[in-house]
């Protein structure tokens, strides 16, 4: 069963807004530990999407997984990428 988290997730980028760039300089404003989080969850998004092979793909989001995976075959940024983000 998914998780409510996962869920709000979600919904949360279904209905996204179109300006990332905007969003994103706005939330450098939260709260360190808030920035730490979005950060880990982008990470580990990343990751998921260039090892897991039991993620279905098709022409929508054939470009993320394509990008996940490109960058994670770089063995710098795959060092990166799985650098830890201590909880401070």
């Amino acid at each position: 069963m998914r998780s409510d988290y996962a869920d709000k997730v979600s919904d949360m980028f279904n209905a996204c807004p179109v300006n990332f760039t905007k969003t994103c300089q706005e939330l450098t404003t939260e709260h360190h530990t808030i920035q730490q989080n979005i950060t880990r969850f982008c990470v580990t998004w990343l990751n998921t999407l260039a090892t897991d092979w039991t993620i279905g793909m098709d022409y929508r989001n054939e470009a993320s997984i394509g990008i996940a995976k490109d960058l994670h075959k770089i063995e710098e940024v795959k060092e990166i990428l799985n650098r830890p983000i201590p909880y401070i």
